[in-house]
């Protein structure tokens, strides 16, 4: 069995984004071939840039723990998010996160394990 892992804010690592200018992401559980998750804090500031995208393998999971932005998706169009917002994006599902306020965080998680829906249920958003 492998010990637990905990990571404290002053051992992060932030690195660029391979594909978005702007967005920083700091591991926290390593991105190991055929791992069923992966997650990470993942930062952006007004002028990040997240082209739109999909993610054919994976669901694409977040909650917002600080700022504010807009996530637009195929199917519900713009939808504003801020701190305390969850996210759940589907695989194969379009989608684009953008407008960052400075300083936005987020914690993202994506999982080739599909998780069955516990929240309400279609299109729902505040």
């Amino acid at each position: 069995m492998s010990p637990p892992v905990i990571v404290s804010t002053g051992n992060l690592v932030w690195e660029a984004h391979p594909s978005f200018p702007g967005v920083l992401l700091a591991g926290l559980v390593a991105d190991a071939p055929g791992a069923a998750v992966r997650c990470a804090l993942v930062r952006m500031n007004s002028t990040s840039a997240v082209a739109e995208h999909v993610h054919d393998e994976e669901d694409d999971m977040f909650y917002v723990l600080q700022g504010h932005a807009v996530m637009w998706t195929g199917t519900t169009g713009d939808v504003p998010i801020a701190a305390g917002s969850f996210v759940r994006v589907p695989k194969g599902s379009r989608h684009r996160p953008h407008s960052f306020s400075d300083n936005f965080l987020i914690f993202n998680i994506w999982t080739k394990e599909p998780f069955p829906s516990t929240g309400p249920k279609g299109d729902h958003h505040d």
